[in-house]
C-alpha cells in the first residue's frame, strides 16, 4: 500500500478508506420486540447529524445473524419499529429465509 496524503498534502501511510469498525457503535438501550412470532433486537446507533439508524437483529429467524438496518431523519416509536419489521418480514422467501 502506497504513501496517501493528509488534508495538508502531508504524505501519510495512516490513511485507510473503506474500514468500518468490526462492530457497530450503538447508543441508548436495546429492546426486544416481537411481531408476528418472530423476536428482533433493535438498537440505536449514534446520531449522525439529523438522522438515526437502527439496527434489527432477527433473533428468531432462520439464519443466524440476519436482520437489517434502516435510517430516517427522526427518533422511531415503537409503532415506527412495528411496522417497519412488518415491512422486511413481509418480504421474507419462506423457502430461504432471506428477503426476495
Amino acid at each position: 500500500m502506497g504513501e496517501e496524503a493528509d488534508a495538508f498534502g502531508q504524505a501519510s501511510d495512516a490513511v485507510c478508506p473503506g474500514l468500518a469498525p468490526a462492530e457497530p457503535v450503538h447508543s441508548g438501550p436495546e429492546q426486544l420486540l416481537t411481531v408476528g412470532g418472530e423476536l428482533f433486537r433493535v438498537r440505536r446507533r449514534a446520531q449522525h447529524g439529523s438522522s438515526y439508524e437502527y439496527d434489527y437483529d432477527w433473533l428468531s429467524g432462520p439464519n443466524p445473524g440476519y436482520g437489517f438496518g434502516m435510517s430516517g431523519p427522526l427518533e422511531q416509536t415503537d409503532d415506527d419499529h412495528l411496522t417497519t419489521i412488518r415491512d422486511f418480514l413481509a418480504g421474507i422467501d419462506p423457502a430461504t429465509g432471506y428477503l426476495g
